[in-house]
Order: C-alpha cells, then sequence, then structure tokens
C-alpha cells in the first residue's frame, strides 16, 4: 500500500526510516502521529487523560481535533484526550526509549510507582 499505519493502545516505542511514498502514521483515540524519519514514543495509556508523544530525534506532526504541532530533538507534547488539543511539553515526566530504559524528569512518586508496577511484574508498597 501507499501507507504504514498503525492503531495503539497503550505506550510504545518506535525507531522509522523516512519513506516520502509510504508515510508512517500512528493514531491513538483520535490522535495522529506522522513521522517525519524519526524516534519517538507516543503514550496512551489509558489511565492518562493525555496522549503524550516525545521525539527522541527527527521530526513528527501530531494531529488533534483542535490543532497540530510538529514536534523535533527533544522536542515533546500532550494532546488533551476530551478537548483535541495539543500543547507544546518542554519534558514530560517519563520517557520511556525502547527496552524497558525509564527516564523519571520531577514525576510524582506515584506516577514513578505506577510506572515501574506497570513496565516489570512487581508490586510495590508505600
Amino acid at each position: 500500500g501507499n501507507t504504514r499505519r498503525t492503531e495503539l493502545e497503550g505506550s510504545a516505542y518506535f525507531e522509522v526510516e523516512p519513506d516520502a511514498v509510504r508515510p508512517f502514521t500512528v493514531e491513538a483515540d483520535g490522535v495522529e502521529v506522522r513521522v517525519l524519519g524519526t524516534a519517538f514514543t507516543v503514550d496512551a495509556a489509558d489511565t492518562s487523560d493525555f496522549i503524550t508523544v516525545r521525539v527522541r530525534h527527527g521530526r513528527v506532526r501530531v494531529t488533534g481535533e483542535r490543532g497540530d504541532l510538529e514536534l523535533t530533538d527533544g522536542q515533546g507534547a500532550r494532546v488533551d484526550r476530551l478537548t483535541g488539543e495539543p500543547v507544546p511539553q518542554a519534558a514530560p515526566s517519563v520517557e520511556r526509549w525502547g527496552d524497558r530504559i525509564l527516564q523519571f524528569h520531577d514525576a510524582p512518586l506515584a506516577r514513578v510507582v505506577a510506572t515501574l508496577q506497570e513496565v516489570y511484574p512487581v508490586r510495590i508498597d508505600l
């Protein structure tokens, strides 16, 4: 076909080669992330009111019902599930880069614990 398209529930990390003839698009709960040759994450976990996109390197275009944003190296955005409005986000609290490598930036402890329990088969009691 002329497109490379996938639907996402949950979170995923992608490394995508550019292909002008066959663009790669990720759709998550009405939000479209169009790849322009890059490595990036999309977090569309049901536990959040937002869909978060973070670009490791390259470029993507994030499109919600109320607009779109183009992101490049190190940039992020989140899209409100209710309004569909994409908003730039300098540094998300949690980054997932591939095979169980996590980075937390000023994240609340509850978010850290929830993420660790989601990624690893453990229960953490505080």
